[in-house]
């Protein structure tokens, strides 16, 4: 049962000469009587980012030293929507203590991926928007023992010592637009900052509909499938090759050696100055040729592919099978970089948008998609495939992966398949201990 909550202390910071910011903050507690606002005057630095952390290591330091349950810390921007009441926060507060979380938030302005783990409440992996904020007793220490360094901001610092943030949605906390950002340059232009929020809330919107449609159509499929007599099915493979190396040759020959379901195709990349053009083109002319085949399915390689230990002939039909079931149009074997997922079963996300992915299944679907899709000067792989469909997953465990993709490069340890599938990993749990359907 929620008790009645006792009023609440919310240090708001504020800079000294900020007097606007000062003025629209107290006009929004003035009818607050559950919130009790205490100005905390903002250390000053030449770097704004660095000034705001030291100025939460001061608040977080002092609500450790008073053993606080938890401390609510705002800046001056925050103004509160229209969706804000007492007991609406108080229920989020309940729910996220329940959930061990470090750090409750009260809207975001950006985010890599969430789910939803209850009413009104989401699970975040990293984001921005620390307007308003509830910081948990257990945290403190994190906070209070991390080395904050040029360059890092509070939000993302945040967001790299905790895997329990957690923020309410529909959100109870925006920012004021004042055309200026003391933290963020890139925020200083004009409703820069409003639609930032609206985009992010949007996109919270799409992904709790993506969960609720696939969830409803697996419901529907009473029947599981079978997959005792599919010896014989052989899918064409394209292997896109831009390097006419014996060894690179060689070696991608030697990935498919023995593997009867793969019907191997090779063909040559298009040339162009832009290697993402040529990709594209090259795309274009293989799609061409499979509709005048009249091919179901089709799968694209690049020359690096690799398989992973993962692969399996059965699994790999099974996922393209059931992917179909659930209208998919792309199904990739592995990905480089991806923007927010989301488990569709144990062994699929659906993705919202992906890097690029050395291993493709294209359905039959997406054909006439990509062939009436116009190829631009600035287009990407990545933007070609986000702006084709939404109907995009993922297998997963990745069954494949690019050759020195695991290598000591930073950017590649960024976005290792470790990296990756570490980030699917945690989402997945998230997923799996508010949903039961993906227990079974």
């Amino acid at each position: 049962m929620i008790k009645k909550m006792d009023r609440i202390d919310v240090y708001v910071i504020n800079r000294v000469n900020r007097t606007d910011r000062k003025a629209s903050i107290i006009s929004e507690f003035l009818n607050k009587k559950e919130l009790q606002m205490i100005l905390v005057q903002a250390i000053e630095n030449p770097i704004g980012a660095v000034g705001l952390w030291q100025t939460i290591y001061n608040i977080v330091g002092q609500a450790n030293k008073e053993n606080m349950d938890h401390v609510v810390i705002c800046e001056d921007d925050h103004i509160f929507t229209h969706n804000y009441s007492a007991i609406n926060l108080q229920k989020a507060v309940y729910n996220a203590i329940q959930l061990q979380a470090d750090v409750l938030l009260g809207g975001i302005s950006w985010f890599t991926n969430c789910y939803p783990v209850g009413k009104n409440l989401y699970w975040v992996e990293k984001f921005s928007g620390l307007q308003f904020a509830v910081i948990f007793k257990k945290f403190y220490s994190k906070i209070l023992n991390t080395n904050f360094q040029l360059g890092d901001s509070a939000d993302y610092k945040i967001s790299s010592l905790s895997d329990k943030i957690y923020f309410i949605h529909p959100f109870i906390s925006i920012q004021r637009d004042f055309g200026y950002s003391d933290v963020t340059a890139k925020n200083n232009s004009k409703d820069k900052v409003e639609k930032l929020f609206k985009d992010s809330s949007i996109l919270v919107e799409a992904t709790k509909e993506v969960k609720s449609f696939y969830k409803k159509k697996i419901e529907k499929q009473v029947k599981p499938l079978t997959f005792s007599n599919f010896d014989h099915i052989s899918i064409t493979t394209y292997i896109i090759n831009s390097n006419d190396c014996t060894n690179v040759l060689s070696r991608i020959h030697s990935q498919f050696e023995g593997r009867t379901e793969f019907d191997i195709r090779m063909i040559s990349l298009c040339e162009h100055n832009n290697p993402e053009k040529a990709y594209l083109i090259t795309l274009k002319k293989i799609i061409q040729q499979a509709t005048e085949e009249e091919e179901d399915v089709i799968i694209i390689c690049d020359e690096d592919h690799l398989f992973t230990t993962s692969y399996s002939r059965s699994c790999l039909i099974r996922y393209i099978i059931e992917a179909h079931q659930l209208d998919t149009k792309i199904l990739c074997g592995g990905i480089d970089d991806f923007e927010t997922a989301i488990p569709i079963t144990r062994d699929r996300f659906w993705i919202r948008t992906f890097k690029s992915s050395s291993f493709v299944v294209l359905y039959q679907s997406v054909f006439n998609l990509i062939l009436r899709q116009q190829i631009s000067d600035n287009h990407t792989i990545e933007c070609f495939y986000r702006e084709l469909t939404s109907n995009k997953m993922v297998m997963f465990p990745f069954i494949s992966q690019r050759e020195g993709f695991d290598g000591e490069n930073s950017e590649r340890k960024h976005n290792s398949n470790e990296f990756l599938s570490s980030r699917l990993t945690k989402i997945y749990q998230i997923a799996e201990s508010s949903d039961k359907s993906l227990r079974s």
